[in-house]
């Protein structure tokens, strides 16, 4: 089965490095000006998506179903591809993070960090996301599903792809992720 794993698309606070976490945003006007040409490249290059699995939250939900309505494909959400829970920084930018953080230089250092108070670890959503892969292993087994679109954040991509594509740490954080990046992965 032929995996599609795309980031949801633009919300506006990426531009000021805003780690938005479970805080539910919306895609800004640009984001969705994007997903909708993106989908039309889709329509014109004739892609055939059965399924499109979504992560639950809003920017990522309205990515998929824009490309699931002009593919025409099925669409279901699913709790183990939602962002992870950055506590007490959910909402926040590097910079003010780094107020309280200095050592952390970047979003990447932001994703893998353990000690923001009240926040889901990277183990805990590194169980969620082996829960999923365990999922689309069941449906690749049940024979139904030729091609999947999967529409979720830039931590869940990350973490997906080191176990799809058995990536080292170094490999999987060097990952050039942005919105609507898409990589294809066989399982």
């Amino acid at each position: 089965m032929q995996l599609l794993v795309v980031c949801h698309g633009e919300t506006g606070y990426e531009k000021s490095n805003t780690v938005l976490g479970w805080v539910d945003k919306a895609l800004s006007e640009q984001g969705v000006l994007a997903v909708n040409q993106y989908a039309s490249f889709l329509i014109q290059q004739k892609e055939q998506i059965d399924m499109v699995i979504t992560s639950p939250l809003t920017r990522a939900r309205q990515t998929g179903t824009i490309i699931s309505n002009g593919l025409g494909s099925r669409l279901i959400e699913n709790e183990l591809i939602k962002e992870r829970n950055f506590g007490d920084m959910s909402g926040k930018s590097l910079e003010q993070i780094q107020a309280k953080y200095p050592e952390l230089t970047s979003i990447k250092d932001v994703e893998m960090f353990e000690g923001f108070e009240k926040s889901e670890s990277v183990a805990e959503l590194q169980s969620r996301i082996k829960k999923f892969v365990h999922f689309l292993i069941q449906l690749r087994n049940g024979g139904r599903y030729e091609k999947i679109m999967i529409v979720t954040h830039t931590i869940v991509i990350r973490l997906l792809l080191q176990i799809l594509r058995e990536y080292t740490d170094a490999e999987m954080r060097e990952l050039p992720i942005t919105t609507l990046s898409k990589f294809e992965v066989e399982i």
